[in-house]
């Protein structure tokens, strides 16, 4: 995995290229200065709503990242850029910014890590998730999750059961940001992969053909899991991670 900095040129991206940039959060300090001179007026409002520092720390850096990497694909200088947001929240690029550079994009964050999805002109989501204790996990899986993967689930040794319920979380998760429909949908309309031996996959969509979506599953260590959804069947990952400027 590549590391790379606003400083160091142009990024493109080719049609059926998915490009994800991760960001560990310890490698900017939480002293310096987080380029909120970057952030929209609305940005920086939010910003200051925060009550804890830590937090206000990963939101600026998220935030001022995503502009920096955006800039770097050719939209627009970082503090031009214009956000939009879709009927349950989703993010993409508004106005003519958007018929210039047919970028898709989706950001997750979570302790310690922030990732970005970026693609020409194909839907997609991405999420990771810090391997935090979930005392309601076997609740969850139960009420939300599809038939297929309750079933694995189930069959699977207790000392297991944290690390499928995440990485079922996590597709799951990336396939409803790459939807724009969040949790409004059902995770019961589709069924994805979750055992150690299968590929990452969709299984069924209930409304869709699953053979034209796409699974990737993230390399993040064994205290995250993450994963990108994508509407490309011949989508293809490349994963770097970014240090940001700060300014």
């Amino acid at each position: 995995m590549s590391r790379s900095s606003s400083s160091f040129g142009s990024f493109h991206l080719e049609a059926n290229e998915v490009h994800v940039w991760l960001l560990w959060h310890d490698t900017v300090s939480s002293e310096a200065p987080v380029m909120t001179s970057e952030l929209s007026d609305d940005e920086q409002e939010r910003a200051a709503r925060f009550l804890n520092d830590r937090a206000k720390f990963e939101y600026c850096l998220t935030r001022a990242a995503l502009r920096q990497i955006l800039s770097r694909y050719g939209v627009a200088g970082a503090k031009q850029i214009v956000f939009e947001y879709g009927e349950h929240g989703k993010p993409a690029l508004a106005g003519k910014i958007t018929e210039a550079a047919k970028i898709r994009f989706n950001v997750a964050h979570t302790r310690a890590l922030s990732a970005f999805a970026f693609s020409v002109d194909a839907e997609l989501g991405v999420d990771v998730e810090y391997h935090r204790d979930v005392v309601d996990a076997d609740r969850i899986v139960s009420g939300k999750f599809a038939a297929e993967e309750r079933h694995v689930y189930r069959s699977a040794s207790p000392d297991l059961r944290k690390h499928l319920f995440f990485r079922g979380w996590t597709r799951k998760e990336a396939f409803i940001k790459a939807t724009g429909e969040g949790l409004c949908r059902s995770l019961e309309s589709f069924a994805v992969t979750i055992d150690d031996n299968d590929d990452a996959k969709f299984i069924r969509v209930d409304d869709d053909e699953p053979t034209q979506w796409k699974l990737f599953d993230l390399q993040v260590g064994k205290e995250h899991a993450g994963a990108v959804a994508i509407r490309n069947s011949d989508a293809q990952i490349v994963t770097r991670e970014w240090m940001p400027d700060a300014k």
